[in-house]
């Protein structure tokens, strides 16, 4: 597989947050009067911005907590990073070894892509090319951040290979014209996720860093 530059997206791909981010978000929900499981928010929201995410649970569910209830999620979400994220096992040497141009492109704000990406200390390897959903009109599965993400790196879309954990992410990359790795190798990979993500259409699914290296060189 050839290519002329890699997106990454962060959450679940990079780094292993999305337990930990979900875990906290239901919590909070739950604690107002929701009643989401698990597995249930995320088969639901991953992918989603915040702001995506925001109107889904006014439109869908009814619950539109005040801008005061999300920061207390975000400031619990951030402690629990501090105590908890690690990077992705393997993407490390990965990165280290990769010849081709490279960036992240994420759902997540600029803030806590620059926070999780520096506390795991991976932002080194992205210098001045870390991407958010808030830099574009629309996230994800729509495909201005891909777009973006391309036109910054100097590459045609046709040339970029996307890197994967969700369903809208796999959906952004194709409607960009870009090629897909699906990626499954993280520790909310459950066999249903895995199955969402299959149907996306992904060209292929790795389930760890080493297959998805060998896919990259």
């Amino acid at each position: 597989m050839s290519s002329r530059a890699v997106i990454f997206d962060c959450d679940g791909v990079l780094i292993e947050s999305e337990l930990l981010a979900n875990r906290t978000e239901v919590e909070a929900l739950n604690a107002i009067g929701a009643a989401f499981t698990p597995e249930g928010y995320m088969s639901r929201f991953m992918g989603l911005s915040d702001a995506a995410a925001r109107a889904l649970l006014a439109d869908e569910f009814g619950i539109a907590p005040a801008d005061a209830f999300w920061q207390r999620v975000r400031a619990q979400c951030y402690c629990v990073f501090a105590r908890e994220l690690r990077a992705m096992p393997g993407i490390e040497p990965l990165l280290s070894t990769l010849r081709l141009p490279a960036c992240v492109a994420s759902s997540s704000s600029t803030e806590r892509l620059y926070f999780t990406l520096g506390l795991t200390d991976l932002l080194r390897f992205f210098p001045e090319r870390v991407y958010s959903s808030q830099q574009v009109q629309r996230g994800k599965p729509h495909p201005d951040l891909f777009l973006y993400a391309a036109t910054q790196l100097g590459a045609a879309p046709a040339a970029c290979i996307v890197v994967e954990d969700s369903p809208l992410g796999v959906q952004a990359a194709h409607a960009a014209g870009m090629r897909v790795i699906g990626f499954s190798g993280g520790s909310h990979m459950s066999e249903e996720a895995r199955r969402r993500l299959q149907a996306a259409g992904p060209e292929t699914i790795v389930d760890g860093t080493v297959a998805l290296a060998r896919l990259l060189q």
